[in-house]
């Protein structure tokens, strides 16, 4: 009985949390980096993604903004596209930070 009141709580905690980021206007994305590619997660094909949203988390769902079909893919699951295209206005030599604040995503 402990562990579900305990669950309860930590759900409440999480739900007040997540409002409060909403109301900052944090914006979140389930992404895996590497070193030429990003992958964004599509929440509802993730439990744990979909719970921490269902608790309220702001999260963004990937998907359409991406406009050349042949670098970048899409399945129920992730998107996937090259880690030039995700920094717009950046020079693929050098993604220094002077630009990598406007990105594809407008995620924090």
């Amino acid at each position: 009985q402990n562990d579900k009141s305990d669950m309860c709580e930590a759900a409440k905690k999480f739900t007040a949390a997540s409002k409060e980021a909403h109301q900052r206007g944090v914006r979140v994305m389930a992404e895996y980096l590497d070193e030429t590619y990003f992958y964004m997660v599509n929440p509802t094909g993730d439990v744990v993604l979909r719970m921490f949203e269902e608790l309220g988390m702001p999260i963004m769902h990937p998907g359409g903004l991406c406009t050349n079909k042949t670098t970048c893919t899409q399945t129920s699951f992730w998107e996937k596209l090259p880690s030039e295209q995700y920094f717009i206005d950046c020079d693929p030599a050098d993604p220094s930070s002077s630009c990598v604040g406007k990105t594809l995503y407008p995620v924090d």
